[in-house]
């Protein structure tokens, strides 16, 4: 079930890439609401699952934190897509653009990484969240590079709504590294 949760945030992550990258962002928090609802509706099904479960193969509290945390990624994707959306932003600005990309990237490594733990590969899960932290790296660096850019603006309410946005992304990068902790964590006590 964390698999096929970290398959629909990843999904989630690609439609706000691709909104963001069209620039056509009509619709996009539409399409997001329906992922963000499959995936609520998968996370309440695993919690189901876990209470009814009394021998689980990790630790109860890594399940649920994985699940919370990736539940938060898909959240954010929402969050970002919906303000795009409402405070009306017609061109979306090239940093953001490469900072969704990056997202999609890390999401998919996330899910890679939560998919190798149904037979605990331990390497490729290892691998995988080396990327995940560098994909985070790049962008935090990405952000400040938008934010540089976007304080050249002389529109302080445009600043003040692309900012927010940026912020909501970079909030689903950062989940995307806490996952990544949490596996890493899942992985040190079943080595």
């Amino acid at each position: 079930m964390l698999a096929q949760q970290s398959a629909i945030i990843s999904n989630g992550a690609k439609e706000l890439e691709k909104g963001f990258s069209n620039g056509s962002l009509a619709g996009t928090a539409r399409r997001l609401k329906e992922i963000e609802s499959e995936g609520d509706d998968l996370m309440h099904s695993l919690y189901s699952e876990l209470n009814k479960t009394f021998i689980t193969p990790i630790d109860r509290e890594d399940i649920s934190n994985l699940a919370m945390l990736m539940d938060d990624i898909l959240d954010a994707c929402f969050e970002a897509s919906e303000r795009a959306e409402l405070y009306g932003i017609r061109q979306v600005p090239v940093h953001l653009v490469r900072l969704s990309e990056l997202l999609v990237r890390g999401t998919h490594e996330m899910h890679l990484a939560v998919s190798a733990l149904d037979k605990m590969e331990g390497d490729e899960i290892r691998k995988r969240i080396v990327k995940i932290n560098e994909l985070e790296s790049r962008a935090e660096e990405v952000q400040r590079q938008g934010l540089k850019e976007l304080f050249k603006e002389k529109d302080p309410i445009l600043v003040i709504k692309l900012k927010d946005i940026y912020i909501s992304v970079e909030h689903a990068m950062d989940r995307c590294e806490d996952v990544s902790h949490v596996l890493g964590d899942i992985i040190m006590k079943h080595g």
